[in-house]
């Protein structure tokens, strides 16, 4: 037995629906690649409402949205539907009012005719963003999705939310400048000054192994140089 002496109602969290599919599939995977075309899918479980709703995707740290979204070209389309079994994917509605700003793209649906985002059905669309100069972190490498509906006041009541996993970017070399010493042509064993800056650390291989021969060499990172045809 027992005897209540104090009680008090808390109210529990906001629970929302995740996403029924999304998928990030860039075009180059390179380090300070500006201008990279990346494609998005997504499926809702539910309907979007007709009016004040909305969709954003937040990049991970380092990305930035730098175009209004467009439609998936030809080439792309078809791996796409192929990567979904074959289900048809469809554009964005025409109705979307659409900001970027930074890693974050918004896109608002409130048209009088009430076209918004159906349920149980793939929607896909292709955006620029500029890629970071630093691969993001393991734990911050993720896409964000999520839906909402604008109740006013500058609140916004959570409808589905949804978690990508970040791709991994290869180095680049960001910077590089090559200075011949001369311009002659068929010069004999002309001169290049030859000055690059990398955006990642380039590592020496793995230590030696106690006992097995390893010459220093098979163990030097290498910087591979190839000069156009005729050099």
């Amino acid at each position: 037995r027992y005897v209540v002496l104090d009680e008090m109602n808390m109210p529990s969290m906001e629970l929302y629906a995740g996403f029924a599919n999304t998928h990030v599939l860039p075009t180059y995977r390179v380090l300070s690649f500006d201008d990279n075309p990346i494609s998005f899918l997504f499926e809702l479980p539910t309907m979007l409402p007709q009016f004040g709703a909305a969709l954003q995707v937040v990049a991970p740290p380092g990305f930035m949205f730098t175009s209004m979204p467009f439609d998936l070209d030809e080439s792309t389309l078809a791996p796409v539907e192929n990567l979904l079994s074959g289900r048809r994917v469809l554009s964005l509605p025409d109705n979307a009012n659409v900001e970027h700003s930074g890693p974050i793209l918004t896109l608002r649906f409130n048209s009088q005719v009430g076209n918004s985002l159906y349920a149980n059905t793939i929607y896909g669309f292709t955006a620029r963003l500029d890629c970071p100069h630093i691969r993001p972190s393991r734990e911050d490498n993720r896409w964000v999705w999520q839906t909402y509906v604008e109740v006013g006041g500058g609140v916004h009541q959570p409808l589905h939310w949804a978690e990508t996993p970040g791709f991994v970017l290869e180095g680049s070399i960001p910077q590089i400048e090559i200075l011949p010493f001369s311009f002659v042509p068929l010069s004999p064993q002309a001169i290049l000054e030859v000055n690059f800056m990398l955006s990642l650390p380039l590592y020496r291989s793995a230590e030696l192994v106690v006992g097995v021969e390893w010459p220093a060499l098979d163990r030097a990172s290498r910087l591979l140089l190839m000069p156009p045809e005729g050099f």
